[in-house]
């Protein structure tokens, strides 16, 4: 689970200064609460295995919308153009 926002920081991080995190850690903290930390309630509290209310979707629906941002902040901050090669030899 951490290793998808470790990684998304380290991509960030590897495109320039990581000037903000936040839309990462938000994110991340959506998807938690929309995927082991729901099905945890499901199960644990409510005793149900149905996901299909509003909240659930709703939570899925920013999920989405937070991972496309990420994405496009993430891409944007990227160097244009090859990287250059190194010689390894």
């Amino acid at each position: 689970m951490v290793a998808a926002r470790r990684i998304a920081l380290d991509i960030r991080r590897a495109g320039g200064r990581p000037r903000d995190t936040w839309l990462i850690n938000a994110w991340w903290f959506v998807w938690l609460c929309d995927g082991p930390l729901s099905v945890a309630v499901h199960l644990l509290v409510l005793h149900q295995t149905e996901y299909h209310n509003p909240i659930d979707h709703g939570i899925g629906i920013l999920d989405s919308i937070l991972a496309i941002a990420v994405i496009r902040r993430i891409t944007a901050g990227q160097p244009a153009g090859p990287l250059p090669y190194f010689n390894m030899t």
